[in-house]
């Protein structure tokens, strides 16, 4: 009678271990779907965060537990600019839930003080009729689609000059930007692969149509 529970309790074994190999061969052919884009594009890539971006003082990156950048694809020449998966996890057990992005970290010329600009949605308008503003600019247009908070209002008002917001209109930004020190962090919800070389070049345009004069107000960091 007992070789039966031997029986089941083996066969449990050899069913785990099939899929374990199974995720294995999956997760390697995702790497080598990545590696070939970036290859494609002449990006340097690594399944994992060989920079440790999560170091960095972003709020996304304080969130909940588990956190993980992933698959990091980058300009191999001038500026270390990359985009990458992430992930992090809130709650525990069965009330945890996985949250994942694509994000975008590209160097800035300046020194910005803790900023974010986002379109408006309806959550930003909300927050406007409960008292919450963000900073408002000389173009209604502007204000109505983009919401921009920034903890030096002189450096929110010498970033979008008429130039820079008429940009943004004229080519409008899904996503949620934030400016801490010498980099940009933009995130996205998560994005298909054959996307994240088109979404690296978006970012990088939006950091090089900044007006070049926050450069002599807030100068880099040696």
């Amino acid at each position: 009678m007992a070789a039966a529970p031997i029986f089941y309790i083996a066969l449990a074994i050899a069913a785990a271990v099939l899929v374990a190999v199974g995720a294995n061969e999956v997760n390697k052919r995702r790497i080598e779907q990545y590696r070939a884009i970036a290859a494609a594009h002449g990006l340097g890539f690594d399944p994992g965060d060989p920079s440790n971006v999560t170091a960095l003082g972003f709020e996304l990156f304080d969130r909940g537990h588990s956190r993980r950048a992933s698959f990091t694809m980058w300009r191999t020449t001038g500026p270390r600019n990359r985009v990458f998966q992430y992930r992090y996890v809130t709650g525990s057990g069965k009330n945890s839930q996985t949250h994942t992005n694509t994000c975008v970290l590209v160097g800035l010329a300046c020194t910005a003080p803790p900023t974010r600009i986002h379109p408006e949605g309806f959550g930003g308008h909300l927050l406007n009729i409960v008292g919450l503003r963000d900073i408002e600019f000389e173009s209604p247009t502007f204000n109505d689609r983009y919401r921009v908070n920034s903890g030096d209002e002189r450096f929110a008002t010498a970033l979008m000059d008429p130039s820079m917001m008429g940009w943004l209109l004229e080519v409008p930004c899904n996503l949620d930007l934030y400016l801490l020190g010498s980099w940009m962090l933009a995130v996205d919800h998560k994005r298909s692969p054959e996307v994240l070389p088109e979404l690296l070049a978006y970012a990088e345009a939006v950091v090089a149509h900044m007006p070049t004069v926050l450069q002599s107000l807030y100068p880099a960091q040696p």
